[in-house]
This record gives structure tokens, C-alpha cells and sequence, in this order.
């Protein structure tokens, strides 16, 4: 992944320019660092680690630079491969639009700085769906963007704080992914977003709404398929054609399972090597990894999950904006990338959103989505037949089920995680969160509700939680903690642009015809999956044992962690229920394993910023 730091320094200000100029002289002085462009007020630096004239493209007469993998819509063919210059016609395009046509054009993930000198101003464009981040902050009036958030401690010593109305929404509810960040004075660009920076001042432009791009419904079973597997099959193509060697984690689930058969069938050949993480129980899915290599004469490496980790050595886990939620991050990211260097392997793929966009797991939304359009009330009750027979309930259930969705969603009006949970009855007693804590965030969901699902009217409501999803992927999995700051990237191609555009037009209720979880995805690779893959069902394997397992292991560490941490000392978490928590054996409490590593994520997370210098 790109590792870079931008200035955008303004002319009209002494001030800026004298931080500026002392900030290039230390930006020469480090040998770490190279400059792309250092013109009209705008000076991108890219790390000597990564390779820039892989990662960066020109624009024409020094017009901008992008940063990252850039892919033409018309080929599978990494467009940084085959040029280090945007020619000039698609550059004037490129500024005549202030960098819209690029979405049209192409596909990646990618940052596009821009110079437009007519109107004095910066642009910087985050790809949609790319996982490359961007975050920004203020100072001595210039605007500093960096991928990486430890890269500010250097460049603006003492001026990071907590953000603790951001701890509270996350510790609450999660539903936290919003510009802020759990830094005060430190933003996110978000997805398919143009940053506009005049005068020393941002403002924020929405170029890409996945709630917006639910038109040109496919509703043909088999139409949708071809869809599917055609834009499936070009992104996965398309990222692997960037290496001759990449891992794959193989959960042995339809996802993982699909991008193994796209990689054997790319035209590029890559080398891929399957690796299955397996606990005992519900946890091991060896037997569904092993058919699909064994399918596609991959090869396996089955590796067991850690049951011993210290808890204590998150102390030592990068920097990160915010708190990652990633379950289980800790024991396999570590571990790919160790075994990343010694097999050589310069990319490391999941199959992560693929449950959304292949449409595992059918909800009442799906049904609900139907009943916002008139005209489609045959197709509902034939619909609710499906859905009735897929997850054991009567027509009457599942049409009374759908009916509440609809009531609900036109109550509350936008959309969120949170009031989500509460539609399907999930109660927050169970959570570690103070009442204060939760009744804070209810008072800021405006505020910590996602830009997108604020045009959530027109959203069919079987996409909510794909929209979600595709926030995951893009804000808080762009940047892990437990990886080396220049480590082997992660890559998600399921989450890519012309495939997510794709599973938005395909209406959510197709996704289980006939009774069939997953039924768009199992029609369009049934020639391609192991027949145990193909008919294993609805059930998924989960490292809840695992989990539970660790947690007992540390049960010593959680009192230090939270018991005397910061959450508690700052009134987020409930120590009454912490305390009732650790009198007990920790695998046998009502309190939920992800709530509890989500709470340790963060407060580790406080610690570190904390001990880094960051103002509580």
C-alpha cells in the first residue's frame, strides 16, 4: 500500500509558508522520502519503501498525481502498468469536471490530487470503494493529508487530542464511521469524496453514493448471474494482474471459495497459495477449503488458531485514527504476513464483503424492498414464499416481518447500525457501555450517521446493510494495527467499484429465489465451486470457541484493561458491569465475545495515543 504525506500550503498566509518551507527542508533531509510534485502550492511525498513509479501516475503539464493502482473500465489491465502519464486530453477532462470523469473512466484505488489554478484550489479525490486511506488535519494553516496517522506525531507535535464524543458513539452502538475520527483535529476522506481546499479551508464533495446507485434493476435470475460472474471475475482478474505471487485466506465459504476459482481461471496465471485458519468446533472449515483446492490444484496450508495470545502485546500495535474492529485480526494478520515474506507473496486477498454482495444472508429488508413499489406486490408474495421456506417461518411471519421493516424505515428516516439492532430486537443490556455513554450517542446519531444513508429515501432497503458493508471496508479495515506499517497489503477485490455497482442493481430478493441462500452467486460459479461448497447451506463457520477460549486465557489481563482503564475513568464503560463480568468465568457470561474484544481494541487503542503524546 502507498504510504504518502501531502501539503497543500497557502500563499496568502506568512505563517504557512514559513511551517512549509521548514517541513520540505526536513522532507529532504530524510532519506526515506522522495517528492512526486512540488508545485502551485501542493507537495506530495511517497516513502522510499514503496515503489512510486509503480504506485503514482502523472498528469499532463504537471496538473496533479494519483497515488495507487488505477484499472482502465475497459480492460483488466493495471493502468499503472502500462503508463506513468495521464495523456493530455483526459487531463483537461479530468480538470474541466474537477476530477468526476475519472469515475466514469477508471477504477482502483487511488487518491487523485489536482491543481486547478483558475480558482486557487486543491482537489483531492478518493477512489470509490478503494481501501486506500486518507486522513487530514490543520496546521499553521496549511493542510496536511497522510495514509499514515503516526506520520503526524513528527510532523505536528502536540497538537493530537482524544475524541471521546467518537469513543463514546463506538463504544456504544459501533456505528461510528463517519469525517471524525477518535482524533479530534485528524478527518477521514471518505470513499468516493472530493476534498476542495481554498484559502487554508475544506469543504467536502460527494462524487460516488452507492444509496444512489440502485437503478437499472436486473431482476432475471440468470441476467443477474452473468452479471455477477462477468464483473466478478474481471476485478479479481484484474488485481491479481498486479502480481506473480499472492496468499489467499480461504475460509472454505461460497466468498473465499469464488475468488479461489476467479484467480484459477485469470489469464494473468498468478501464483496463489490458500491458507485455511481453523479452531476446533463450528470453527473448522477445513473439509469445505480443502475440496476447493483440491478442485482447483491450489495449494493449502491449514494453520491452527492461536489460543495463547497475550492480550497485553496489543500495547505494542500501531498507530491507527481510530479503534479497528476486526474480530480476529490480531492472530491471522500477523501471521500472513510472516508467511507473505517467506513465500514471496506481494499481495494477500480475502474475500471480505462478500456475504453482502453475493447476498448470504437474506433479510426481512429484502421483502420490505419490494413493497416500496407498488407494481411489485406479485413478486412479494412469491418472494415471502421463498424467504418463509429459507429460514423456517411461515408466509404470514415472514410478510408480517417485512411489513415492520417498511414501518420502521419510513419512522426513523435515515439509517443506521444501531437502530438497525433495534429493529431485529437486539438489546443493548448486554453491552459494556455505560447508560451515559449510550444515551450520549442516541443524541448524536445525525451526527455519527455515515454521509451516505443521509440520501437513505432513495436506498432500497434490502442494500442497507451491502452500503454498510462497503463503509467497513473502506474506513476502518483501510489500516490495520497489527500489521508492519509498510507490510504486504491487503487486498479485497470483492469490494471493488464495477462489481459493488453491479450488486446494486440486482434486487435483494433475487438473492434467495427458489429457496436458495445465495442464489445469484451459486447460479453464476455452480461450474466453478467443489460440490461441498456449492451445497453446504446456510451455516458458516465462527471462531466463537476461539474467542471465548483466548478470553479465558487472558482473564487475568482483562481487570488491568478495563477495569482500570480509561474507559472506565472517563465514564464510557460501566465498571459495575466489568466487575460483574470478571467475577465470572468470561466464557460463560451474557456478554457477547465481540463486544468485549471491541472494548479492549479500544481502550489499548487510548493507551497507545496516550502514551504517544496525545492530550486525554
Amino acid at each position: 500500500m502507498v504510504r504518502f504525506l501531502a501539503i497543500v500550503a497557502n500563499h496568502l498566509y506568512q505563517q504557512s509558508m514559513q511551517w512549509a518551507s521548514s517541513l520540505h527542508q526536513r522532507m529532504k533531509d530524510a532519506a526515506a522520502w522522495e517528492a512526486l510534485t512540488d508545485h502551485g502550492g501542493l507537495t506530495v511525498y511517497v516513502h522510499r519503501t514503496c515503489d512510486s513509479s509503480r504506485q503514482s501516475i502523472a498528469l499532463y503539464q504537471n496538473a496533479g498525481v494519483i497515488l495507487g493502482t488505477l484499472f482502465k473500465r475497459s480492460t483488466d489491465v493495471s493502468d499503472s502498468e502500462r503508463r506513468w502519464m495521464i495523456e493530455a486530453r483526459q487531463t483537461m477532462d479530468i480538470l474541466r469536471t474537477n476530477g468526476r470523469s475519472l469515475l466514469q473512466t477508471d477504477w482502483g484505488s487511488y487518491l487523485l490530487f489536482l491543481r486547478c489554478p483558475e480558482e486557487h484550489t486543491i482537489r483531492v479525490l478518493r477512489g470509490p470503494a478503494g481501501t486506500l486511506p486518507c486522513y487530514y488535519l490543520t496546521y499553521h494553516r496549511c493542510v496536511v493529508l497522510v495514509s499514515h496517522t503516526a506520520d503526524l506525531l513528527w510532523l505536528c507535535p502536540d497538537s493530537l487530542s482524544i475524541n471521546w464524543d467518537s469513543i463514546r458513539a463506538q463504544a456504544a452502538a459501533g456505528d461510528y464511521l463517519t469525517h471524525e475520527t477518535g482524533l479530534r483535529e485528524v478527518a477521514a476522506v471518505l470513499s468516493g469524496e472530493c476534498l476542495a481546499i481554498h484559502d487554508g479551508k475544506v469543504t467536502h464533495h460527494s462524487y460516488w453514493n452507492p444509496c444512489t446507485l440502485c437503478t437499472d434493476p436486473v431482476p432475471d435470475l440468470a441476467d443477474a448471474a452473468a452479471l455477477l460472474r462477468r464483473e466478478t471475475r474481471r476485478c479479481v482478474s484484474a488485481w491479481a494482474s498486479l502480481h506473480e505471487s499472492v496468499l489467499l485466506l480461504l475460509s472454505g465459504g461460497l466468498d473465499s471459495s469464488i475468488v479461489l476459482s476467479c484467480l484459477r481461471t485469470a489469464s494473468t496465471r498468478t501464483r496463489v497459495i490458500a491458507v485455511n485458519f481453523y479452531s476446533e468446533g463450528a470453527g473448522d472449515e477445513r473439509r469445505f477449503a480443502r475440496s476447493m483446492a483440491e478442485r482447483t490444484s491450489t495449494e493449502l496450508q491449514e494453520i491452527p488458531s492461536q489460543l495463547s495470545i497475550d492480550l497485553r502485546d496489543f500495547l505494542h500495535c500501531s498507530l491507527t485514527p481510530s479503534p479497528v474492529l476486526n474480530f480476529t485480526a490480531f492472530d491471522v494478520e500477523p501471521t500472513m504476513q510472516r508467511m507473505a515474506r517467506r513465500h514471496n507473496a506481494t499481495a494477500i486477498l480475502t474475500g471480505e464483503t462478500g456475504d453482502d454482495v453475493f447476498g448470504h444472508a437474506p433479510a426481512p429488508e429484502a421483502l420490505s424492498e419490494l413493497l416500496q413499489h407498488s407494481a411489485q406486490m406479485l413478486r412479494f408474495f412469491s418472494a415471502a414464499m421463498d424467504y418463509a421456506e429459507l429460514t423456517r417461518i411461515s408466509v404470514w411471519r415472514a410478510m408480517q416481518l417485512a411489513y415492520r421493516s417498511l414501518k420502521w424505515s419510513r419512522r426513523i428516516g435515515v439509517w443506521s447500525v444501531y437502530r438497525h439492532r433495534n429493529l431485529v430486537g437486539q438489546s443493548h443490556e448486554d453491552s459494556l457501555a455505560s447508560q451515559e455513554a449510550l444515551r450520549a450517542y442516541e443524541a448524536m446519531i445525525p451526527r455519527y450517521t455515515h454521509p451516505w444513508f443521509k440520501a437513505a429515501e432513495r436506498m432500497p432497503l434490502g442494500k442497507a446493510m451491502l452500503i454498510y458493508s462497503i463503509i467497513k471496508i473502506t474506513s476502518s479495515m483501510t489500516h490495520s494495527p497489527f500489521c508492519e506499517t509498510d507490510g504486504v497489503p491487503m487486498m479485497t477485490p470483492l469490494a471493488s467499484q464495477p462489481l459493488l455497482e453491479a450488486a446494486l442493481r440486482i434486487p435483494s430478493h433475487t438473492h434467495f429465489s427458489g429457496a436458495e441462500n445465495g442464489a445469484v452467486a451459486r447460479a453464476a460459479f455452480r461450474a466453478d465451486l467443489s460440490p461441498q461448497v456449492l451445497n453446504r447451506g446456510t451455516g458458516k463457520g465462527t471462531p466463537a470457541a476461539w474467542a471465548r477460549s483466548l478470553l479465558d486465557h487472558n482473564a487475568t489481563v482483562l481487570g488491568d484493561l478495563l477495569l482500570e482503564g480509561l474507559l472506565v475513568q472517563q465514564g464510557v464503560l460501566d465498571r459495575s458491569k466489568i466487575q460483574s463480568l470478571l467475577s465470572k468465568e468470561v466464557s460463560r457470561t451474557r456478554v457477547g465475545m465481540a463486544e468485549l474484544i471491541r472494548q479492549i481494541y479500544m481502550e489499548i487503542w487510548l493507551r497507545r495515543w496516550a502514551r504517544a503524546g496525545a492530550r486525554l
